[in-house]
């Protein structure tokens, strides 16, 4: 609700590992509050939401950067992927690579927070599954997890 009681810790380490994160989320038709929806725990990571903007994606890095939101409150499906030896980072919204093979990202999510970031940047925000591979998943494989769940969002 975008306030410091309401928010998620999923504790699993991905920060040195390749790793696919798959996320549906969304700010709260008539959101005031919007920061994180998704973000790394102990590390500086963020996939979807940021600071009333999407589609974003930081890595310890940005992969995709967008400066205003265009979403205004729809459900999305976003997907991150790092394959870490490689330097390699990729970026999908409801299934549409945004970034492919970006070496702008320096890590993945060491842990998780829904509704926001470390102490900060609380968010009024609805997720409604969160996915988390430690290894990069393939396009066909990012697509069957895609058309399994974008039904229940209306995608």
């Amino acid at each position: 609700n975008g306030v410091n009681t309401s928010y998620a810790n999923v504790p699993l380490n991905l920060y040195t590992s390749n790793f696919t994160v798959i996320v549906s989320s969304r700010y709260k038709p008539g959101a005031t509050i919007k920061g994180r929806t998704l973000s790394g725990a102990l590390s500086n990571w963020a996939l979807g939401h940021h600071s009333n903007s999407s589609p974003d994606f930081y890595s310890d890095g940005w992969v995709n950067n967008s400066t205003s939101s265009t979403d205004s409150g729809n459900w999305r499906i976003y997907t991150g992927t790092g394959n870490i030896g490689l330097d390699a980072y990729s970026f999908y919204v409801d299934n549409v690579a945004l970034v492919t093979d970006s070496a702008a990202g320096n890590g993945g999510p060491n842990g998780f927070n829904i509704g926001k970031y470390l102490t900060t940047e609380f968010s009024e925000c609805q997720v409604g599954f969160l996915m988390a591979y430690n290894r990069v998943l393939t396009n066909s494989e990012i697509l069957q997890n895609y058309n399994a769940t974008k039904s229940r969002f209306g995608l």
